[in-house]
Order: C-alpha cells, then structure tokens, then sequence
C-alpha cells in the first residue's frame, strides 16, 4: 500500500497531514501496532542552535553547481554550495571532514534517479539543507546498497542533518523519504513526501522546531519519537 506524507513546515505554523507513513527510529520499531508519540515542549534555544534555525543563507561567495544527467557531485570541503537544475541519475555527495560543516542550498533542482539516493551524506560534522524555490527529488526503482550501508532514501545521511529554508521540496521514494542515521532537525521549508516506507527516519527523535503550533493527523498507523520543540 502506497504511504503518503505531506508536511508542511512554516516559519510560525506548522501543519502536518499524515494519511498512513510512518515515522520511526529506526528500522526495529517498524510494526503494525498502534503508539503514541512521545512529544514534548522544550525551550528551542536548548536544542537548535542558531544556524539550525536560520532560514536564509547568504549566497554571495557559494559554489553553485548546475546538475547533468549521470554526473555524481561530489562534496569535498566545508563550505556553501548552490545546487540547481534538471538531470537524471545523479547524486550529491556530502563527504567531509568530521569537524567541518557543509550547507546544500536547493535552488530549483530537479533530480530523477533510478535507485540511488538524490543526496547522499558519507560524512560531515552536519549538514544544513536550506530549501528555496520549488525542488523535487525522485527515486523510482528499488535501491541499492553502497557497500554494507542500505542507502534507502531519497536524502539519506550517515551524520547530523537539518532541512531549514523559505521553499518546497517534493520527494518521492519506493522506500524511505528521509533517513538521517544520526539527529534529523526540520526548523522550515514545505516537504512533500510520497513513499512507500517510511516519511522521515532518524536514529535520534525527530526535533521540530515551530512557533505556533496546528498539527492534524489523519488515518495514523502508529508515530514515534517525535519532539515538538516551542520557539
């Protein structure tokens, strides 16, 4: 059966339709038994620092890269990094040193990809996925593992991502939408996800950052490990 998640994410509403994903932990606590979450209010400033809640990014010395079809990009060193345009089977890859941080700005980009993931981060110290614009990232055959690692998202992460920003992002996925194997924070930018897995995964609780708070929940299986953080 085909999981659709729509979540949109505002810099003072947050609204989430949820009409069958699932958000998890991690693969383990995958059942079909029905949970509650575990939320909470927390003080943002004792979980977000203040890069993970800036939605803007200054661009004026950024890198910026126009993708093509079957060219991988590579990330090799800490910086800011504008990522635009259409192509087929390519993938961004994060892999920095472990101190060093790297902010993706999404800008218009279009990426269809048969069974890698749109963005793949190896390794950082964290990433920063600012969204502008319109973007959609799309996987449309089954995955296939990167050495002993099960790449099994659209964006998928191996450290510390946040996805932040003014824009929207739709993704598509025949598994996972979004899997950081390490904290996953989301403190702006509209995501649509349309999977057949899981919406969003984390090995940490999934933090979100909103200032007024709506949440609607339609037709839940079970949700867990979410964190609702008060600005």
């Amino acid at each position: 059966m085909k999981r659709k998640i729509i979540i949109g994410i505002f810099i003072l509403t947050l609204i989430f339709t949820l009409t069958g994903c699932v958000f998890t932990k991690n693969k383990s606590t995958n059942s079909t038994s029905t949970s509650t979450a575990s939320t909470g209010l927390l003080n943002s400033s004792d979980i977000f620092t203040k890069r993970d809640l800036e939605q803007e990014v200054d661009t004026s010395s950024a890198t910026k890269y126009t993708v093509m079809d079957g060219e991988d990009i590579t990330i090799s060193k800490e910086g800011t990094y504008v990522i635009s345009g259409t192509s087929k089977n390519t993938t961004i890859i994060v892999d920095v040193a472990d101190e060093e941080k790297v902010n993706l700005v999404l800008s218009d980009l279009d990426i269809s990809n048969d069974n890698t993931p749109c963005i793949y981060v190896k390794n950082t110290d964290k990433v920063f996925v600012t969204v502008t614009n319109t973007n959609n990232l799309k996987v449309t055959n089954t995955f296939t593992s990167d050495s002993t690692t099960n790449t099994d998202a659209v964006i998928f992460s191996k450290d510390d991502i946040v996805i932040n920003g003014t824009g929207t992002i739709n993704i598509t996925s025949t598994a996972n939408g979004i899997t950081s194997k390490d904290d996953l924070k989301i403190t702006g930018s509209t995501i649509n996800i349309t999977c057949s897995e899981d919406a969003l995964e984390a090995n940490t609780p999934l933090l979100l950052q909103m200032g007024i708070l709506q949440l609607i929940l339609k037709k839940m299986a079970y949700m867990l490990n979410i964190v609702m953080i008060h600005q």
